[in-house]
């Protein structure tokens, strides 16, 4: 960094020039050098909050993974962490590198802020994930089922064949008001499941 600056003359340029061309360089310098800024509480320029900056940069391959499957780092780290699962869904393992765990403490953000809209249903996980309109968080079901987890995907309530609900099966795994929104919910079976950023 100091033999870039050594070549700079700023003494023409105004005080918002300066800001922006250091902005700027600085962004091209590996991500671990903006540690060494502080805010202007700590006497530092202030150019950014690095905790913000390393949650955003750590978000990032977090949502990769979930979202573009088949290029070569989702593949890798499925084979290693997540083999049957999402990567939303994978328990955390002991053996796993730093870098690992660090992507793996985004999961929790994420799931906060995604959903599902909803295909064939196949990729949705009933009881995990928030794919019911309306809902805040992922469905419950209802306090008289004693065997819910018996269904696990969304495919497993679509009448496939007729695009219709299920609608004996979900009014007996879901209390009313779940129920009603499940089945006022349209579906399009021949296409996918999409997660989106809310």
């Amino acid at each position: 960094m100091l033999h870039r600056l050594s070549k700079w003359n700023g003494k023409m340029q105004s005080l918002a020039d300066r800001s922006v061309m250091i902005k700027h360089v600085l962004n091209t310098i590996p991500v671990h050098q903006m540690s060494s800024f502080k805010t202007y509480s700590d006497g530092g320029l202030n150019f950014r909050d690095v905790q913000c900056f390393n949650h955003d940069l750590l978000a990032e391959p977090s949502w990769r993974l979930r979202i573009v499957e088949d290029t070569v780092f989702p593949s890798s780290m499925q084979a290693k962490y997540f083999k049957n699962v999402s990567p939303l869904h994978c328990s955390k393992k002991n053996d796993s590198t730093w870098s690992w765990r660090s992507i793996g403490n985004e999961f929790d953000f994420i799931k906060r802020h995604n959903f599902w809209y909803l295909g064939d249903g196949k990729n949705i996980l009933i009881w995990k994930d928030k794919w019911v309109v309306g809902l805040d968080g992922v469905p419950v079901s209802s306090s008289t089922v004693t065997n819910s987890q018996a269904v696990t995907h969304v495919s497993e309530l679509i009448d496939s064949s007729n695009n219709c609900w299920k609608s004996d099966l979900i009014n007996s795994l879901f209390d009313n008001n779940i129920a009603h929104l499940i089945l006022n919910r349209r579906i399009l079976v021949r296409s996918k499941d999409k997660l989106v950023w809310t």
